[in-house]
């Protein structure tokens, strides 16, 4: 749970990341392995270079002298990596907030028990649909004991919400999945079908025809109604309403990457640009930092992408970058729910 010195922490991070040369956020990814093999992901490197711990503790220091305020462990599947407990622990140590991304296939009692000893603060369950699918194993039908697992670290004090990805393959059954979430107090985070995987991921699950452009539509409408009504989804409703624009334009959002305000570390040590996209703009050693060359390679790669991204996590950065107030104010009533 985040205590009053946490969300100060935040606040502070935050606040400093609005000037020049200042990261808030960090994206680390100790491995790139995963259980699974979802169509539509993008992480399809499988190398197999694994952080060590050492490794680890090295680049932190360094995200810490940098401004970042919060780790959040990434992959592949960071629950493969032997040493995320110890990992979440020095995090602390050097006044870091610590996140984690799981398909959440891996979680146990004992795992979240551990984690919240260690001082985990927050967790991000990737969940796609209530009843089983062929694009992805991350539903209820697959993992039924997922739901008793996230109530049981939110009563450890680990603020957890759902991530589910909304394709073509989803969008008929995610109105049924927010409110199934929304009636047990679980959050969603929805990001729509990333358009930057492979061509057969495309069709398969992509919005590509008329009468695909139409469900999506419809789906977004009962979304956002929802929302309306208070149910809790993390993305503004401007996201959604965005993406639908921008099937007619280009984006109009700016990517906060183009900024520097956030970056992923890869397995070893690859500063990158972002999660999505391997341009890597430096190493994580002892001199590393944020330098105008570095600004406008990143400036120059967003012009190129962002068009074409719809990434909620870029696009939710964006929108609290910009909009300051409201990222204090959410930062105050954070709590574990």
């Amino acid at each position: 749970m985040l205590g009053v010195k946490d969300k100060a922490l935040l606040a502070q991070r935050y606040l400093l990341s609005r000037l020049p040369k200042r990261t808030f956020f960090s994206f680390v990814a100790p491995l790139r392995k995963c259980n699974l093999d979802c169509h539509y992901c993008y992480q399809i490197d499988m190398q197999p270079k694994c952080m060590s711990f050492e490794e680890f503790c090295d680049y932190a220091y360094n995200l810490r002298r940098i401004g970042v305020g919060v780790i959040s462990f990434t992959g592949g599947e960071p629950m493969m990596w032997s040493h995320l407990s110890e990992a979440i622990r020095f995090t602390r140590t050097k006044k870091m907030i610590p996140h984690l991304n799981t398909n959440g296939t891996l979680l146990s009692q004992n795992a979240l028990r551990s984690f919240a000893e260690e001082g985990l603060a927050g967790m991000m369950v990737s969940l796609d649909s209530i009843e089983a699918i062929p694009s992805s194993y991350k539903t209820l039908s697959h993992n039924p004991e997922l739901l008793n697992l996230i109530h049981y670290a939110k009563s450890l004090g680990i603020i957890t919400t759902c991530n589910a990805v909304l394709s073509k393959a989803t969008a008929e059954g995610m109105p049924s999945l927010i409110e199934r979430l929304d009636s047990e107090g679980i959050p969603i985070s929805i990001g729509i079908f990333d358009a930057g995987t492979s061509i057969e991921a495309k069709r398969a699950l992509g919005f590509n025809s008329e009468t695909d452009l139409q469900l999506l539509a419809n789906t977004v409408k009962s979304i956002t109604s929802l929302k309306a009504q208070g149910a809790k989804i993390v993305e503004p409703t401007s996201y959604f309403l965005d993406y639908l624009d921008s099937q007619v334009s280009s984006s109009s959002w700016i990517c906060q990457k183009a900024k520097l305000k956030s970056l992923a570390i890869g397995p070893s040590g690859q500063v990158l640009l972002c999660p999505r996209i391997n341009t890597e703009i430096g190493f994580l050693n002892s001199s590393f930092k944020i330098t105008s060359d570095m600004q406008k390679l990143a400036e120059s790669r967003v012009a190129k992408c962002s068009p074409f991204c719809h990434s909620n996590c870029s696009y939710n950065s964006s929108y609290y970058q910009r909009h300051p107030f409201k990222t204090i104010l959410g930062l105050a009533s954070i709590k574990a729910i």
